[in-house]
């Protein structure tokens, strides 16, 4: 017990954590002292250092130690955006499961402890569950960047957020890099304003270069204290990085033909070869490819390779349902490999990985670390990868990655400044619910390291084609150009709220089961447009007939044809065989 009390957190948390992972990392140790200290922070550390319980950790802690005299009131005081609803799940789950052992390790030592209460809220989180969520807000909430900008557009929502202290962006990388990015950069001044006092800003990533550049996209610019100036300075924030090296391991392989002749077989079979013998003293694989259809089309090769399920397919067209059905197997060790597009190359837990494959190259560096490192993801251990490339062509261009890869030599993000569509519809929002002045409005746009020292003519231009000055728009606001005050209008509230963010709109349509009506997966506008009843399809590992094509939606039932029809857009290039 000396031992535990040294970590500077709550006893019951402090014991559970020695307990459960004994000695805590360099990074955990940095970062915690940061962050009790209430500067903004940015972890950057390898997968597998503990940066996830570095960022969390003193979050919980605040929450229990604040709550723990006293009756306690549902108040929310921790959000964690991260950018997939994913990875919101399996946050939430880790958070739940975290807080269901400290629970049982309390009740049994008889210890205080006020429970900590976790509910993630995303585009597939039910009416119900959100509406349960407004009236009782748990401790933390586990959201993405476009459901807190729902939040922060709407009445009851905003009362949820008012209490919070803390904010833990993740994967943070991954939104700084492009327009996502910038959205919630403005969304978290529109926090810091309805909160009415400064909130705690916590980053983490095990991929982000230069790190004071991204550093300074976390904190944003603050007004300087010199009165009068209008002068900006960005706000400090502390950058915490791991002294710990993570090993990774890159191979690089050329799968050799083996049959005369050209043609498909003559292309699968070596890498399916190729592929096996990789995995021959590997339990569990995470085979990584760059499209949809690839994933599909693996899948099924792969399967019919070994005369069994070994592997299920893993990406963005699957319905959630599938998708976890998929990471359980994987995890309890009843599925072998999965092979996935980019939708597991962030922090899913999916249980302990073997060996990462690469088909082809991963296109970026970053992108090489983030997939290679889900191997060997406890900490100190090496990670295992193997890039396959179908193409000697591609053999330089794998070459020089895996050397990237191996030194985790990843390129600069390159953070976008000023984009308009944005700036657009987080105005609507912000007006739709206060009325603002334009000088008020402009200062906390540029408070946003998108928006640092933003133009203030181009401000006003793009004020005018909102406020309906050029007939070509229809207006969203008004603007009183005599006082300067911006105000609502009714269909600039409706508009806030309607095609929120910058994640472009599929025109995927909805797969359902025929008999069950289950929730199967999307297919492509063009490909539905092209069959008809009776066409059979690959979606997850499984064939599927067309029985009724309906307006929004179509519906399908199980089919014995295993070499179907894959219904994603086949690359246009030589690649395409496969």
């Amino acid at each position: 017990m000396t031992e535990d009390r040294k970590l500077p957190f709550h006893p019951v948390l402090s014991a559970w954590f020695a307990s459960s992972f004994g000695e805590p990392t360099d990074v955990q140790r940095k970062a915690w002292t940061s962050i009790a200290e209430g500067k903004h922070t940015l972890i950057a550390a390898p997968t597998g250092s503990g940066k996830t319980l570095a960022a969390l950790l003193p979050c919980l802690d605040r929450i229990a130690k604040r709550d723990a005299v006293g009756k306690r009131e549902p108040v929310l005081r921790t959000l964690y955006v991260t950018p997939l609803k994913a990875l919101n799940n399996d946050i939430h789950h880790h958070v739940t499961d975290f807080a269901r052992q400290l629970d049982a390790w309390a009740a049994e030592r008889g210890e205080r402890w006020p429970g900590i209460r976790s509910e993630v809220r995303t585009g597939d989180t039910t009416p119900a569950k959100r509406a349960a969520m407004l009236r009782r807000p748990p401790d933390m909430l586990v959201t993405t960047p476009e459901s807190l900008y729902l939040l922060l557009t709407s009445v009851k929502g905003r009362d949820m957020l008012s209490t919070v202290e803390q904010v833990i962006v993740d994967e943070i990388h991954d939104l700084a890099a492009d327009k996502r990015g910038a959205h919630l950069s403005l969304s978290l001044e529109r926090l810091a304003v309805l909160c009415g006092r400064p909130v705690q800003r916590i980053g983490v990533s095990a991929t982000q270069k230069p790190l004071s550049r991204v550093a300074q996209f976390l904190g944003g610019w603050e007004e300087a204290p010199v009165s009068g100036t209008g002068a900006m300075r960005p706000r400090p924030v502390e950058i915490v990085e791991s002294g710990m090296t993570k090993r990774l391991r890159v191979q690089v392989n050329v799968p050799e033909p083996t049959a005369p002749g050209a043609g498909r077989e003559a292309v699968w079979k070596p890498l399916l070869d190729r592929i096996m013998e990789a995995m021959a003293d590997s339990r569990s694989v995470l085979l990584f490819v760059n499209s949809r259809r690839l994933s599909e089309r693996l899948t099924l090769r792969l399967n019919d390779h070994v005369g069994y399920e070994m592997a299920r397919s893993h990406h963005g067209s699957l319905a959630r349902e599938r998708r976890l059905e998929a990471e359980r197997l994987l995890k309890n060790g009843e599925l072998r490999c999965i092979v996935a597009t980019s939708s597991l190359e962030l922090g899913i837990d999916i249980g302990h990985i073997d060996l990462v494959i690469q088909i082809d190259t991963p296109l970026a560096a970053d992108r090489g670390i983030q997939r290679i490192g889900r191997a060997g993801h406890a900490v100190g251990e090496e990670s295992r990868g193997l890039m396959i490339v179908r193409a000697k062509a591609l053999l330089p261009e794998a070459a020089v990655l895996s050397r990237l890869v191996s030194l985790r030599e990843i390129e600069d993000i390159a953070i976008p400044y000023g984009p308009m569509d944005v700036l657009s519809q987080q105005t609507v929002a912000i007006v739709s619910m206060d009325d603002w002045r334009l000088d008020d409005l402009l200062r906390l746009v540029r408070r946003s390291d998108c928006y640092r020292e933003y133009d203030e003519r181009r401000f006003r231009d793009v004020l005018k084609v909102l406020s309906g000055f050029y007939p070509f728009f229809k207006p969203l606001l008004d603007w009183d150009a005599r006082t300067d005050v911006l105000s609502a209008r009714a269909v600039g509230r409706a508009a806030a709220v309607r095609g929120a963010g910058t994640i472009p709109q599929s025109g995927g349509y909805p797969v359902h089961h025929m008999e069950s009506r289950a929730h199967l997966g999307e297919l492509d506008e063009e490909f539905i447009q092209e069959s008809r009843v009776g066409d059979v399809f690959q979606l997850g590992a499984g064939s599927w007939m067309i029985r009724e094509i309906k307006n929004d939606r179509v519906y399908v039932a199980e089919a014995a044809n295993r070499f179907s029809e894959v219904p994603f857009l086949a690359q246009r290039s030589g690649r395409a065989l496969l």
